[in-house]
C-alpha cells in the first residue's frame, strides 16, 4: 500500500512541476502571432539629419497575400526609458498587392534616442 501512495505522489509531483508551467509558457506566446503572421519580411530603415528623420519601410507578405496594412511609428526614448510616438510620427498606408513601400519625413525633432517601429 506505502509503494502505491509513494508511485501516486511521484506521479502527482512530477506532472506539477513538469507539465504545468510548460502550458503556461505556450499558452502566454500566441497571442503576439497573428501580427505578423503572413509576413515575409519587413526592412525599416531610420535617417536623422539636422533635426529631419527620414523613414522608410518595405513589407513584403508572404505567399497568398494579397492586401497588407502598414503601420510606422516613430518613438523617442522619453527620461523614464519607455519609447512613445513623436507627436505627428505615425503613418498608416494600405496596398492591395503583396509588397508595401513606405517613405515619410518627420522635421523639427529636438535632440534624443530615435527608432522606427513598423
Amino acid at each position: 500500500m506505502k509503494k502505491r501512495v509513494l508511485a501516486f505522489l511521484s506521479t502527482s509531483v512530477f506532472l506539477f512541476v513538469f507539465i504545468i508551467p510548460i502550458q503556461h509558457v505556450e499558452a502566454s506566446y500566441i497571442p503576439s502571432a497573428p501580427y505578423y503572421l503572413y509576413t515575409g519580411s519587413i526592412t525599416s530603415t531610420l535617417y536623422i539629419n539636422n533635426g529631419t528623420a527620414s523613414c522608410s519601410s518595405e513589407i513584403e507578405g508572404g505567399t497568398s497575400v494579397t492586401k497588407i496594412i502598414g503601420y510606422q511609428y516613430l518613438q523617442i526614448k522619453n527620461s523614464n526609458n519607455v519609447w512613445e510616438t513623436v507627436s505627428g510620427g505615425y503613418w498608416t498606408k494600405t496596398a492591395n498587392d503583396s509588397e508595401l513601400t513606405m517613405i515619410n519625413t518627420k522635421s523639427s525633432l529636438s535632440a534624443g534616442t530615435y527608432r522606427l517601429k513598423t
